[in-house]
């Protein structure tokens, strides 16, 4: 009986070190970054106190409109936070793709950024 006690004691030793040994989801994880040119279509009122942007974007030869919300989790734009004077229709702006190298996070993450796009020199 001690032989099968002390046996499923190293077992469950080793199982323990085995589980805690695993990548898990989330942390730890690297990208590559992409810059890419995003042209402000419009401005979306959605009410008194904020907008929406809509924006085109050239994806590997592929057009997308995409919407700032989208791209935002949700947060739309607040007449506060950025004037609609700040923001020209046709001026590009920064749309950045974030495509996973190493770790087990999201593959893609994407988000857009309210500053002049600039190309790279």
């Amino acid at each position: 009986m001690k032989i099968c006690l002390a046996t499923i004691a190293v077992f469950i030793i080793l199982l323990f070190f085995v589980a805690c040994d695993q990548q898990k989801d989330g942390g730890g994880c690297t990208y590559d970054s992409d810059t890419i040119p995003a042209t402000l279509i419009k401005l979306v009122d959605i009410n008194e106190k904020s907008y929406d942007a809509l924006f085109e974007v050239d994806i590997e030869g592929q057009k997308d409109t995409i919407s700032y919300a989208e791209k935002s989790n949700h947060h739309y734009l607040f007449t506060e936070e950025i004037a609609k004077e700040d923001l020209e229709a046709g001026k590009q702006y920064q749309y950045i793709v974030q495509k996973i190298i190493t770790g087990t996070c999201s593959p893609e993450v994407d988000h857009m950024i309210l500053k002049p796009f600039a190309a790279p020199q």
